[in-house]
């Protein structure tokens, strides 16, 4: 790994040398994420435009439970360990996900998230994901009923 990683809740505008953009081989992982489940390839791609890769050491903490919520993450390799006040609440690996709704509400974080070894993750920031929806209200309109559903 790369012994800097950005964090992306803390610096959302955060574009260096450990942050490259994604390919269309990401509309995979996409895929596999709730919120974008009733998007067709097309539409996939053009969510792909606002993500990046990011390599985090072991032990980095990138999402702080009580700060602003600016993105999402999405595991393609390594593990995450999800805890609130401290408490283990879930991990989650390859294909999972963590704060996608913080794309759409950017609320507090209701947890922390620390890679427990080294991961290759995707990151989606609240900027350019608001400026794509901008450019693209008929994607939003599709990601809708996830999002009611989800907030209730």
């Amino acid at each position: 790994m790369s012994g800097h990683t950005p964090n992306p809740d803390t610096n959302p505008h955060t574009e260096d040398e450990t942050m490259t953009i994604c390919t269309d081989t990401t509309t995979d992982q996409l895929r596999q994420v709730p919120l974008f489940a009733g998007l067709d390839d097309d539409e996939l791609a053009v969510i792909a435009t606002a993500a990046r890769h990011i390599d985090a050491d072991a032990g980095t903490t990138l999402v702080r439970q009580g700060e602003p919520g600016h993105g999402m993450l999405i595991v393609i390799d390594g593990r995450l360990e999800v805890t609130r006040d401290g408490e283990h609440l879930a991990d989650v690996g390859p294909g999972g996900h963590v704060g996608e709704m913080a794309l759409l509400t950017r609320g507090v974080r209701n947890a922390t998230v620390t890679a427990t070894t080294d991961a290759e993750l995707v990151h989606i920031g609240g900027p350019r994901f608001a400026a794509m929806l901008g450019s693209f209200p008929e994607i939003a309109a599709k990601m809708l009923p996830v999002v009611a559903t989800r907030s209730r």
